[in-house]
């Protein structure tokens, strides 16, 4: 009852929480999934807030004395939150972008499936991968790091008092290298094998000119790449791991450092 007062005597307050909350929703993976409805994720949102509202209010700066002055709290508000979903969404979009890879090199980029959590289309490897990572995702618990990255937030960096750093913005810029660094490292094994399977096809197409290697070699490429897909399989967990421990660091540091 108590902490209902509060809210109410600090709905200003309460409405900066709620859109740092609500920025984490719109962009943290599973959280953001277009399969869960609109009010649920607001509900969530709600929840959230109400659970850190007692500890953001701590030291929290004097709310704006008018509209004007309070809407650019709020768009910082809710980008703080944004920008921590965000470096977690890129991750799992790094393993989406190491199947469209494999899809090119395989021969299946033109079957296109509905991807669930964010339905739009894309390979059916890089749906498959998707999903993979997101269950590794919840398997360690990554979803509990919002809400960790969100108390150290609310900690480290007062409600109302945002001040973007330039190291904050440098390891946002590097996010976006290290996606196309981590869908490289998932996908090479699989590139190595196609390519020496492409080799092979060529040597074939030379020796035995009289072959209809285009008829051949797609059937051939594309059950070699699906076997080698289960083969490599060993090689992704490793990739993967080490880039959901760059990301709960990052998750953490980004948290302090706006």
């Amino acid at each position: 009852m108590f902490d209902l007062v509060r809210i109410v005597l600090n709905l200003p307050v309460f409405g900066l929480v709620l859109c740092r909350s609500a920025g984490i929703m719109v962009a943290a993976p599973v959280l953001s999934s277009a399969s869960i409805p609109v009010r649920v994720k607001a509900a969530f949102a709600a929840l959230m807030t109400l659970i850190m509202f007692p500890f953001a209010t701590a030291n929290a700066a004097l709310p704006p004395p008018n509209v004007l002055a309070y809407l650019p709290v709020v768009l910082t508000e809710f980008g703080l939150g944004l920008i921590i979903g965000l470096a977690a969404s890129m991750v799992l979009a790094s393993l989406n972008l190491a199947g469209e890879i494999m899809s090119q090199q395989v021969g299946l980029a033109m079957a296109r499936v509905a991807a669930p959590d964010v339905q739009i289309e894309s390979t059916a490897i890089s749906v498959f991968l998707g999903i993979v990572g997101l269950l590794l995702f919840l398997a360690v618990d990554g979803h509990h790091w919002f809400v960790e990255a969100l108390a150290i937030s609310y900690r480290d960096v007062p409600v109302g008092n945002i001040q973007w750093s330039a190291e904050g913005t440098s390891i946002i810029t590097g996010g976006f290298g290290t996606m196309f660094v981590i869908a490289l490292k998932a996908a090479a094994p699989v590139m190595g094998i196609m390519f020496l399977v492409s080799v092979l096809l060529a040597l074939m197409a030379k020796t035995v000119p009289d072959m209809n290697i285009l008829m051949i070699g797609y059937p051939v490429k594309v059950f070699v790449g699906l076997v080698a897909m289960v083969v490599t399989f060993p090689f992704f967990w490793p990739v993967v791991s080490a880039a959901f421990r760059d990301l709960q660091r990052q998750t953490a540091l980004l948290a302090r450092l706006f």
